[in-house]
């Protein structure tokens, strides 16, 4: 539920929730072909959290280089997420499931 991201070679550490003002983290998956991060996450917000569906996409070399994939504001309370990587060919897809 909480992320930190922490390079041992440069010594920089992050909070990811903070730095994203995200909460209820769900999953995370790292894809070392693209070196990228893929973070989902329930909540959004610091003062009063908006349930929702909200997928990061950060670098792993460069956290700063980072966007939302998807923020969608529902209110639903998502449970036993999964995200796959699948790659065929030149097409990589980014599959996410929740219930």
């Amino acid at each position: 539920m909480d992320c930190v991201y922490v390079n041992i070679e440069t010594k920089l550490e992050i909070d990811v929730d903070r730095k994203f003002h995200i909460s209820v983290i769900k999953q995370l998956v790292y894809d070392p072909e693209d070196q990228i991060f893929f973070i989902l996450a329930n909540k959004l917000g610091d003062f009063s959290p908006k349930l929702g569906f909200y997928v990061i996409k950060m670098s792993a070399v460069d956290p700063e280089d980072y966007s939302f994939m998807i923020k969608w504001k529902n209110k639903l309370d998502i449970g036993d997420a999964n995200i796959h990587i699948l790659r065929k060919d030149n097409l990589k897809e980014v599959i996410i499931s929740f219930k």
